[in-house]
């Protein structure tokens, strides 16, 4: 079976609508979050988050941003993950080869469970998405956001001399 984990305990795993439960953490940790460090977490990992898609943390996996969700809780069929490690379509992950049908299984059983992860990482990921939304409405007062700006050139004592508004910015010189 999948590392220790007993055959009932897996079945109550796909079938269990707990997703939090003290066993779908554990199936996650021994099963699932292995796979997603060793095998995805190079390219989609801490440091590098190829197509913007990060497998190794709450934050990167729930995210719901993107052009499709990771994963749909509940329905592996539908989950862009399991599409492509299973090598269906035209994306194929990873790229170096196929996960084993074991991997590929716990990780359908984990989604079917919906998709349970520790609580204090999920808490910690909200709180995250919750300060870069805060961060994100601070940011949109920064100058380079807002809209350019026709501004008057300044006046300057030697209109005569002046052919373009840059004439009048430089005799204004700084300031």
């Amino acid at each position: 079976m999948y590392r220790g984990l007993p055959a009932a305990l897996f079945l109550s795993l796909a079938l269990s609508a707990a997703a939090q439960s003290s066993e779908g953490v554990e199936f996650f940790e021994k099963n699932v979050r292995p796979v997603l460090v060793e095998k995805c977490g190079a390219c989609h990992g801490a440091k590098m988050q190829m197509a913007g898609i990060n497998l190794t943390s709450a934050l990167g996996i729930f995210h719901e941003g993107g052009e499709a969700p990771v994963l749909i809780k509940g329905d592996p069929e539908s989950s862009r993950l399991i599409q492509v490690v299973r090598y269906d379509g035209k994306v194929k992950m990873p790229p170096s080869g196929k996960l084993s049908g074991e991997e590929i299984r716990a990780l359908e059983l984990w989604i079917k469970a919906g998709a349970p992860w520790p609580q204090a990482e999920l808490d910690a990921a909200k709180n995250a998405a919750a300060k870069e939304s805060e961060s994100w409405d601070a940011k949109a007062n920064h100058w380079a956001f807002q809209p350019v700006k026709n501004p008057a050139p300044p006046a300057t004592r030697l209109d005569k001399w002046i052919q373009s508004p840059v004439d009048a910015l430089i005799l204004a010189g700084p300031g």
